[in-house]
């Protein structure tokens, strides 16, 4: 996609077509046409130049269009951000502010509130005008590394949490290391590549955002390492929770461990499997149309995780401390959760922050 002025250098632009056209067809031997083809040659250079402007007239406004499509989702993905903030903020205040700091919590703070940077990037982007192609690119490339930034935070929280439910097994410990690893290099080296391909062109005067000229589909391969990935712990977490659902059966402690991780995972998934699908099936343009989504899904996600988590271990739940008693879950779990049974059944603030899977 090229600049394209709209207003005085229109004519221009359909002389510089018909030049074009003109000297295309003056390799043309003229004893090969016939008198009535010579004499509608003009006619038909004249059609040739208009046609070729009104592709390009068709490519801009297809452009456009993106741009708000685009524009649309971010906007949206920063609305059900903030609406979630407000409906865990006490939640937050009650159970992650009290406890010790430690690597889950900060974990934690940087999932929560990373992705209001990250989005309120593309939204700022979205309603500015007349923006030179170099702050084009800061803006995508700062949003869309932040974006990934975001998804390793929420991920290593998941990671943990997995960790943590294999009673910190050796063998699982280097399994999860390599296997986070691999993950982790390979798309950022894909992400590396997929950024440096990225190029701008400033929009008319008065136009917001920006105009993205080319690029490359690379991107897709982002979601199928992640694809990869979440399908891993899936593994993990269902061998592990198929063992420990005979003595935990249906209580809370095995929903808060085991269903909501498999439920992140299978969202971060099903998420991932549609931007395979529209970066194949649309224009490259649009290649990051549900990054927004997907990076407001991973946060939310991984900060309820941890939310229902501690709520079930220190909430008032009738009933919670006599199961966690009797399941003897700081011997058979590990780090996973403990309830301090010197303060009493009622306590809603944690004392410590072994239920994280991190050590004090």
């Amino acid at each position: 996609m090229k600049s394209f002025p709209l207003n005085s250098d229109v004519p221009e632009r359909i002389s510089d077509r018909t030049c074009v056209a003109q000297q295309q067809i003056a390799f043309i031997d003229d004893d090969e046409l016939s008198p009535r083809v010579k004499s509608s040659l003009p006619r038909l250079i004249s059609e040739i130049a208009m046609a070729s402007f009104a592709k390009e007239i068709l490519e801009f406004i297809t452009a456009l269009e993106g741009l708000r499509i685009s524009a649309y989702v971010d906007t949206a993905s920063f609305t059900i951000l903030v609406y979630d903030y407000i409906l865990t903020f006490e939640d937050e205040r009650t159970l992650i502010w009290p406890g010790q700091w430690t690597v889950t919590k900060v974990l934690f703070l940087f999932t929560r509130y990373l992705p209001f940077i990250d989005l309120s990037i593309p939204v700022i982007r979205h309603a500015s005008k007349d923006l030179s192609p170099k702050a084009c690119e800061l803006s995508y490339q700062s949003s869309i590394w932040l974006i990934n930034v975001g998804f390793l935070t929420a991920e290593l929280i998941l990671l943990i949490r997995t960790w943590a439910i294999w009673e910190r097994s050796r063998l699982i410990t280097v399994i999860l290391g390599i296997w986070a690893t691999l993950n982790l290099v390979a798309e950022f080296v894909v992400m590396g590549f997929f950024m440096t391909a990225l190029g701008f062109t400033s929009q008319p005067h008065g136009l917001p955002d920006c105009l993205l000229t080319s690029g490359n589909l690379l991107i897709r391969s982002v979601w199928i390492i992640l694809m990869v990935y979440e399908a891993g712990i899936i593994v993990l977490l269902a061998i592990k929770g198929s063992q420990l659902r005979r003595d935990l059966g249906s209580s809370a402690l095995y929903r808060a461990l085991f269903r909501n991780g498999t439920i992140f995972c299978v969202y971060v998934f099903a998420l991932s499997v549609a931007n395979v699908i529209i970066i194949s099936a649309l224009p490259h343009r649009l290649a990051s149309l549900l990054a927004s989504i997907e990076s407001v899904t991973h946060a939310i996600l991984a900060q309820r995780l941890l939310l229902t988590l501690r709520k079930t271990v220190y909430g008032p739940e009738p009933g919670a401390a006599g199961r966690l008693d009797t399941l003897k879950i700081n011997e058979r779990l590990g780090a996973i959760g403990t309830f301090d049974t010197e303060r009493g059944t009622n306590s809603s603030q944690p004392s410590s922050m072994q239920d994280d899977g991190v050590p004090e």
